[in-house]
C-alpha cells in the first residue's frame, strides 16, 4: 500500500494493455485529501508528454462514489525501483540518476510554466 493508495498491474479489457491501477481510497474525505487528489490528476495531465514521466491514461470513479482509480501505463520494476530501495543501497551514482531525472522534470515544468 502506498501513502495515498495502493497500485495493481491489471490488464486492461478493452485493449488487452497491460496498466497500472492505482486506488486512491475516500480521495475526497476532506480538504486537504481533495487538493492532493487534485493536484496529482492535474500535474500528471500536464506532463503526459514527458518522456520520463509516467504516462496517466485514465480516471475513474468508483462505485463508492468515494475511491477513484488512475490508470497508469505500467511502467517494470527495473525503472521503478531506483526510487524506492532501501536508503543505504543508495550509491552514488544512482543519487546522481535521481537528481538528473528530478531536475529535468523540473526543467520541464518550468517551461509549461507550471513551476515557478
Amino acid at each position: 500500500m502506498q501513502a495515498y493508495g495502493i497500485v495493481w498491474k491489471a490488464v486492461d479489457k478493452t485493449s488487452g494493455e497491460v496498466v497500472a491501477l492505482k486506488k486512491i481510497f475516500d480521495a475526497f474525505r476532506n480538504q486537504t485529501d481533495a487538493q492532493r487528489t487534485y493536484r496529482e490528476i492535474m500535474f500528471l495531465q500536464e506532463f503526459r508528454d514527458h518522456p520520463n514521466i509516467i504516462r496517466l491514461h485514465n480516471v475513474v470513479k468508483a462505485e463508492n462514489d468515494k475511491d477513484i482509480y488512475l490508470v497508469f501505463e505500467f511502467m517494470g520494476l527495473l525503472k521503478f525501483s531506483i526510487f524506492f530501495l532501501p536508503h543505504d543501497t543508495m550509491s552514488g551514482r544512482r543519487v546522481l540518476w535521481s537528481c538528473l531525472w528530478l531536475s529535468v522534470v523540473y526543467r520541464y515544468g518550468v517551461k509549461l510554466t507550471i513551476i515557478g
